[in-house]
């Protein structure tokens, strides 16, 4: 889910519509109160909406496979361009995945994946122009986003090792090149990357909100930059925090089925007050 500049529009990722459309993972435009929903395209990965304009930062994934497109979308021109995989571009493979634009609105965080052999450039964080086309990095070699947060200080996701590419939650300052993990299969079996989620940073602020599997369902805690539980925010279960910018909330989905099965409903969760 990413919300408008003036919060009029929100885009979401839906991952299906039963029974009417086979599409996976449909990028839909809906005005705030749910109407006039518009199914922009499908095997979308991730959507961020641009700070001040009617622009869309898009991961394009065709069928689920390794193979991800960076494309920023103009809402108001309809005007599609692709970032990388071309032969005259600096990352001239289709390794790249969106991970959110900065707040000036000209650069825009992303991750480069893929086998070494694939391309001539490190694996990791790179912020690239939209303006210019020039980038900058790797910021840092083997480390996957997942959020940009705290005023586009730190940047939360996966490092990967050298060794057997295992990998755990961690966080990276963009500011002063420090790196802190934020779970540790080496010493805490409950922060195996299995049993916690991608953490979330408030784009505006240091809080941290991570999923964690714990008694046998999801919840959601905020931690510290050093991995620190400040606090169990759930009780009755969450899981897949979203934190845009410029609100002192977060959304994220609720399991509500108590029989066998899932359905998940959507809750906002009011980091000012604590309901």
């Amino acid at each position: 889910i990413s919300p408008s500049p003036d919060g009029e529009k929100i885009a979401v990722i839906r991952r299906q519509t039963p029974g009417k459309l086979d599409q996976f993972n449909q990028l839909w435009i809906l005005d705030r109160d749910g109407n006039n929903a518009e199914l922009i395209t499908y095997n979308i990965q991730s959507v961020d909406w641009h700070p001040t304009k009617n622009e869309l930062a898009l991961s394009y994934n065709p069928n689920a496979t390794a193979y991800s497109y960076l494309f920023t979308l103009n809402l108001e021109t309809n005007n599609l361009k692709l970032w990388n995989s071309k032969k005259d571009q600096f990352f001239d493979t289709y390794t790249s995945a969106c991970n959110g634009w900065f707040n000036d609105g000209e650069n825009i965080l992303m991750t480069v994946t893929g086998q070494a052999y694939q391309q001539d450039y490190e694996r990791g964080i790179y912020s690239i122009n939209v303006t210019d086309s020039t980038h900058r990095g790797p910021y840092k070699i083997l480390f996957a986003a997942s959020a940009l947060g705290n005023n586009d200080q730190w940047v939360v996701g996966l490092q990967y090792s050298t060794s057997n590419l295992s990998s755990n939650r961690a966080l990276y300052n963009l500011d002063t090149d420090e790196f802190q993990w934020l779970t540790s299969y080496h010493t805490d079996s409950d922060s195996l990357r299995r049993y916690t989620g991608y953490p979330v940073i408030n784009p505006s602020g240091p809080e941290i909100i991570i999923s964690k599997f714990v008694d046998n369902a999801w919840q959601l805690y905020q931690i510290n930059q050093f991995g620190k539980v400040v606090e169990q925010l759930t009780e009755l279960g969450g899981e897949r925090p979203r934190w845009s910018r410029g609100v002192d909330y977060f959304t994220f989905i609720r399991d509500i089925n108590k029989a066998p099965g899932a359905r998940y409903i959507p809750f906002k969760y009011d980091f000012s007050t604590g309901e």
